[in-house]
């Protein structure tokens, strides 16, 4: 597939950052793109976002993994927060509709052991406990196989490799190279289709790479970025696609 390059606007040079505040930075951005939570180190708490009410809009709500309680406003109904206790210290949230009934469901990804918690929505008195992933791993949960409920998955850093239990099948795992050391996975839609695309941005050399899950066989290769920027991938003109996007 032949696709059209551009070069990112040149950014402005700025103060040279301390190298922890640099470091910080890079693990909340990896968590921002993956999941949809945007981590703050400095205070324990990581913004996140869903609609956990199934009202069609987007609630605010953040995490707090000191205490292991969640604290959402659906917007609904914005005077009654809802703070479902779910995680503890280091656990990674990871939010999604895995019950595909319309709402996000809190959950959350431990890396100490690798496993994941998850509140379904429909049936809160039942936790989803599954074992899939180490401690090296980023989660990378979306609808893989377009059944219209959030996958388990997660991306390996060391080896570029993807793993991803298919809710429609569980029993058959996807196992895809896609990526190198270095590497931010940027899962999304980008063609439209209903299921999310295996995608990772390289700021190396501001190049995204993504495989389109309606034709494979012709991965998507654009240049958009530079070393130091942000991945935002997200759908901006509402067409149903993801959008390449930096910060």
């Amino acid at each position: 597939m032949s696709q059209k390059t551009s070069s990112a606007p040149a950014r402005r040079t700025e103060a040279i950052e301390p190298l922890g505040s640099k470091i910080a930075g890079v693990v909340a951005a990896l968590l921002l793109v993956a999941t949809g939570t945007l981590a703050l180190p400095p205070s324990g708490t990581a913004a996140t976002t869903g609609d956990f009410d199934g009202d069609g809009k987007a609630d605010i709500a953040v995490f707090r993994p000191s205490a292991g309680t969640w604290f959402i406003i659906p917007s609904s109904d914005p005077f009654f927060p809802i703070a479902p206790q779910l995680g503890t210290f280091g656990d990674i949230p990871a939010p999604g509709d895995y019950d595909g009934d319309g709402k996000t469901d809190a959950a959350v990804f431990r890396p100490a052991t690798g496993t994941w918690i998850v509140v379904p929505s429909s049936t809160p008195s039942a936790p989803i406990v599954r074992q899939w992933g180490s401690s090296e791993d980023i989660p990378v949960p979306g609808d893989y196989d377009g059944d219209g409920k959030t996958d388990i998955a997660v991306f390996r850093p060391s080896n570029g490799l993807w793993f991803v239990i298919p809710s429609g099948n569980p029993s058959r795992p996807i196992v895809q190279q896609w990526g190198m050391r270095g590497d931010v996975p940027v899962p999304g839609d980008y063609d439209g289709d209903g299921k999310t695309d295996i995608a990772v941005f390289r700021p190396s050399n501001g190049l995204w790479f993504v495989i389109p899950s309606g034709n494979p066989s012709r991965p998507i290769v654009q240049q958009w970025g530079m070393r130091g920027d942000v991945p935002v991938p997200g759908d901006y003109d509402g067409d149903k696609k993801t959008d390449v996007a930096i910060w």
